[in-house]
Parts: structure tokens; sequence; C-alpha cells
């Protein structure tokens, strides 16, 4: 015969019990899925974290390309604006209200034999001429035959000085001038008076002027009794 004594308390069956009770596997399940999306989360969080951080470091090289190329394209509309500055002075020089056309194609006419023009320089109201001769009496005669074209309003005393090319002594004068407006010149072609016809004649040449425009040219190198050197209009001139 076989005796089985329970030597435990009431209190130790019922918390024996109560562990034994689906309650307590609940509560551990919830912890542990507490704890296990605390875990997740911070993962989460971790992996946007360096997201972001990789988002901003792309942002700001994307940022920087874009500041290259806007000041590429800033300075290269500079550049087209120059360009475009520089290209509007030339033309307003040419067709604006400066007799550049008309008194170039008077200074050609009235060129003497003898008088070779090395520079010219012209600006809204005067013009400059820098060239060379043989006698002092040729730049004499080169002034007068300015003073009647219809585009010249005066001609001031030339500036006559010694000068040497190739080894020939000649004489190197400048002469300024002041030009009428485009209006004025104009005005004095469509006159058609007898005054205007008569300062549009050119002068006669001779056969000894052919022969010192020949002397000049051989002296001087140049194939042409007219050489003007044109330069880029500056502030309203061109040189």
């Amino acid at each position: 015969m076989v005796v089985k004594l329970d030597l435990r308390s009431a209190k130790q069956e019922l918390h024996t019990e109560e562990d034994k009770s689906p309650r307590h596997y609940i509560l551990f399940s919830l912890a542990a899925l507490f704890v296990l999306a605390a875990l997740a989360l911070f993962a989460l969080g971790s992996y946007r974290f360096y997201s972001l951080g990789r988002m901003a470091d792309n942002v700001a090289a994307e940022r920087q390309a874009d500041d290259e190329q806007l000041e590429r394209a800033n300075a290269e509309l500079d550049r087209l604006t120059n360009e475009n500055s520089a290209l509007e002075a030339r033309l307003d020089f040419v067709l604006g209200d400066i007799p550049s056309v008309e008194f170039l194609y008077e200074l050609n006419e009235r060129l003497i034999d003898g008088i070779v023009v090395e520079s010219l320089t012209m600006t809204q109201t005067t013009a400059s001429l820098k060239g060379v001769a043989f006698a002092d009496e040729e730049v004499l005669e080169f002034g007068e035959e300015l003073l009647k074209a219809s585009s010249v309003r005066s001609v001031s005393l030339p500036v006559i000085s010694a000068a040497k090319r190739n080894g020939a002594n000649l004489r190197a004068f400048s002469i300024e001038l002041a030009l009428n407006p485009l209006r004025d010149i104009a005005l004095s072609a469509s006159s058609g008076s007898a005054s205007a016809s008569e300062r549009d004649d050119p002068a006669p040449a001779n056969d000894s002027g052919g022969e010192k425009k020949g002397a000049l040219q051989k002296v001087l190198g140049g194939s042409d009794a007219l050489r003007i050197l044109e330069s880029e209009g500056k502030g309203g001139g061109a040189q």
C-alpha cells in the first residue's frame, strides 16, 4: 500500500496554478513583441537617418554642380553681352549720325599724289589723320582739298615734322578735322547747288605727281596710295 502525502501549502498550490495560467504566456508574448518592435523601429530609424544623410550629400553635390554650371552660363552670357555691345557700337558708328562712309569716300577722292595716310582716327565730331609726304607743300595742298569735302567743317593747321621710312627722308604730318553732322551732309548733297558741285570735284593729277606717288609707294613698300588702319570703335569713336 502506497500513501502519497502533499506537503505544499495552499498558497503554493495557488501560485503554481497561476503560473500555469495562459495570462502569463500572453504577457510574456506581448513583452517579446514590444522588444522586437523597438528593435525594428530602431533599425528602421537608423536606416532612414543614413538614407537622409546620403540624400543630403547628393543634394549638396547636385547643388554645387548646378552652381558651377550657372557660373559658366553667366560667364558665357557676359562674353556674349560684351561681344554684342561691341558689335552694336560698331554698327551704331557706321549707321549712326557719323559721316564715316562719306568721309572715307571723300578722303579717297581728294587724296593727292605724294601723300600717304597711315592712320585715321574718328569720333562723332572729329577726325585725325596721320601720314607722310615728300614735301610740306603737298601736306598743305592736301589740307586744302580736305576742306572742300562736304563732310568736313574745318581743318586745323597741319603739324609737320621730319621722318624716315626705309632710310628715306620724308615729312610726317598730322591733321585734325571737324566733321559735319550726317544730316547736314545729306541736305548739302540734295541741294544740287553749284558750290557743292565744285567742292565735290577731285583735284586733277599730273605726271609729276604720279612719279612722286610711285616713288613714295616704293619707299613705304605699299601698293596703294591710301592706307587706312581701322580698329574697333571705343566710346563713340573708331580708330
